[in-house]
């Protein structure tokens, strides 16, 4: 089961539209910008933009994804989290069960149903239990996608070890993570795509919990090097 995943991904499948991408730019804007009312502006221009462009599954995981952000914004209410985490699992429900092909998409129900397992008592393991099932199925269909790789990883370091989780395995996999997504970058590019920045803060993160600061914060300097307007990032050096 897991303990809660608060910030799992950052939404990129490998087939949406280039015409949307401007709006998952906006709605991390708006997360670290601690803005919830700007988040939502972009959700409902972006829901308008994937009617108009005949790609609705794509704007509704990146809806999806944007529940999951409003849900980690530091200081926000448990109960709103909830709701946000709510609407995040009824939409990519319904998502997958029309595309049961779309690995990003189960990946990130994961990570929304593992989250949610943190406002419940009596359906955390239930929950917990459809996480992971979701998150198996993403990995059998997409095993090399950087974004199913670095949410499972995400997963496993903040899944208790009583539970199964393992911060050792969830280091390797991140690591791994981070090796796809320079893999994914265009060809000549040396700009880094959307999401190395995150794996780092991760790396950082579990680098920290296994006792290894200096090498927690030389992995969190690169994430800030890459990122630098990431709130997480910069909050996560603070803590240091």
């Amino acid at each position: 089961m897991l303990a809660g995943l608060a910030i799992a991904c950052e939404a990129g499948p490998a087939h949406s539209a280039e015409i949307l991408v401007p709006y998952r730019d906006q709605i991390e804007q708006g997360y670290n910008a601690r803005d919830l009312r700007a988040i939502e502006t972009t959700v409902a221009a972006l829901r308008k933009a994937g009617s108009a462009s005949g790609q609705e599954d794509v704007a509704t995981y990146y809806a999806a994804f944007a529940r999951l952000r409003q849900s980690a914004v530091p200081g926000i209410a448990k109960n709103r989290a909830r709701d946000y985490l709510e609407q995040c699992i009824d939409e990519l429900e319904v998502l997958v069960g029309r595309r049961h092909d779309y690995a990003e998409a189960r990946a990130l129900l994961a990570s929304c149903l593992g989250a949610s397992a943190n406002h419940y008592m009596l359906r955390a393991a239930t929950r917990g239990m459809a996480s992971s099932r979701e998150m198996s199925a993403a990995l059998r269909m997409a095993p090399d996608n950087p974004w199913v790789v670095f949410q499972h990883a995400v997963s496993d370091f903040l899944t208790p070890a009583m539970f199964g989780g393992n911060k050792a395995r969830a280091l390797g996999n991140l690591q791994r993570a981070e090796q796809l997504f320079v893999a994914s970058r265009p060809a000549g590019s040396a700009s880094p795509v959307f999401g190395e920045s995150e794996t780092w803060l991760y790396i950082g993160r579990v680098l920290l919990a296994l006792g290894q600061a200096d090498k927690a914060r030389q992995a969190l300097e690169r994430a800030r090097e890459l990122a630098p307007a990431s709130a997480d990032v910069r909050d996560e050096i603070a803590r240091l």
